[in-house]
């Protein structure tokens, strides 16, 4: 019996076959004829418009993608891929297509740190990344970081370093709300020095690099919301934090900073006061 059974599940099996390749064809010529149905754009970079829906759209038709006429065998995603991460804001980039034909294109956008404007250089400058490389700038879309001054001709071996600093200290700035505000620009010097110039007063801030420079900050924080107390807001040109646990204030115009009381010249009053009197012969 048991071997009448299993005779009986083999031709079942074998009946089927047929079927199966019938469906495995029919498959096969539907995907044949699939066509792109829509396209849908997901971006992980929240409040960066560097890129938009509308250039993507753009990026779709150089590649030869048609809504309803494009067969999805056909269809060169792998040259978009390649494309999109070729894009000057864009960071990295997947293409796919899922069982409803749809095109899913999900991309990360670079982010900005600190925008450069180079001495003397009428093109407008660029942003630096997190790397400090370049992003060119946008027509259409400003980003609100820290603006640094660089002189154009710092091409030696320092100049990456330099830009790392200078992305180092706009990201310390950007996550203090105090500096956020009190930064006016910050500024590169020949030599590589990285100076700040605040918002409010005339003074330089020597920052150096950006070795310590949630600690240099916090220094600079405390100088100006307890020191100016105390001391006239125009009497130093000149705030250096470059060393470690000092608040340094300077005068480079020759302003006199202290006076020192023994070089106080008493006056006529308190010297005829005090010294004893002789009495005039008659």
């Amino acid at each position: 019996m048991k071997a009448f059974l299993k005779i009986v599940r083999i031709l079942l099996f074998l009946a089927t076959i047929p079927a199966m390749v019938s469906t495995l064809v029919w498959a096969n010529e539907l995907s044949k004829k699939a066509t792109i149905r829509g396209t849908q754009y997901h971006s992980l970079s929240q409040g960066l418009r560097f890129v938009e829906d509308a250039d993507l759209d753009t990026l779709m038709s150089y590649y030869r993608l048609e809504l309803n006429r494009t067969p999805v065998r056909q269809f060169a995603w792998p040259e978009l891929e390649n494309g999109l991460n070729n894009q000057a804001w864009i960071d990295s980039a997947n293409v796919y297509v899922d069982a409803s034909q749809q095109v899913h294109i999900v991309y990360k956008q670079r982010q900005p740190y600190v925008r450069i404007v180079e001495a003397d250089n009428v093109e407008g400058g660029y942003y630096l990344d997190a790397q400090g490389d370049r992003i060119q700038l946008s027509d259409k879309f400003l980003v609100r970081v820290p603006v640094a001054t660089m002189p154009l001709l710092l091409q030696n071996n320092r100049e990456k370093q330099v830009r790392q600093d200078l992305v180092a200290i706009s990201r310390a700035i950007m996550h203090d709300s105090f500096w956020t505000s009190a930064c006016s620009q910050l500024d590169v010097k020949p030599s590589g020095e990285i100076q700040m110039v605040p918002a409010m007063g005339k003074q330089i801030i020597r920052l150096g690099n950006a070795t310590n420079i949630t600690n240099k900050l916090d220094r600079l924080t405390a100088f100006y919301r307890q020191g100016f107390n105390t001391v006239p807001w125009n009497l130093y040109n000149e705030i250096d934090v470059r060393f470690e646990g000092q608040v340094i204030g300077r005068n480079t115009e020759g302003k006199i900073l202290s006076v020192d009381p023994y070089d106080v010249k008493p006056s006529k009053a308190a010297s005829d006061s005090s010294s004893p009197q002789i009495n005039k012969l008659k």
